[in-house]
């Protein structure tokens, strides 16, 4: 499966890809677009794929900038592939603040990725 590149990163006015905090080699991901949703959540997709190869389960990296249900997405899929994996999630203190807590709260009960 071959990644949906311009569907599945930002891109600027000019055609070039929108860079991830400035750093030109990491894409900004448009995790909105479907076609990119499937790439890495599908039944065939990267999450699954890893997991069917032996992967014990997945870690986002600075999750708190994904959406909610973006991970809820891969979450579904991790647990559809192999019940007892696990996903864990890093913040970075991106959007989730110590005021700003209670808008995440539905995805650290369970809904999101699996917390200790």
């Amino acid at each position: 499966m071959t990644p949906p590149m311009r569907t599945g990163s930002k891109c600027r006015d000019d055609g070039t890809y929108a860079a991830w905090w400035g750093v030109d080699d990491l894409h900004d991901l448009n995790e909105d677009d479907q076609e990119f949703r499937d790439f890495i959540c599908g039944k065939d997709g990267v999450v699954r794929k890893w997991l069917r190869a032996g992967a014990r389960g997945w870690r986002l990296d600075v999750a708190d900038e994904l959406s909610d249900d973006f991970i809820v997405q891969i979450k579904d899929a991790v647990l559809a592939e192999k019940p007892d994996s696990l996903l864990i999630g890093e913040g970075v203190g991106g959007r989730v603040q110590q005021d700003e807590l209670w808008q995440v709260a539905p995805v650290l009960r369970g809904q999101g990725a699996r917390t200790a």
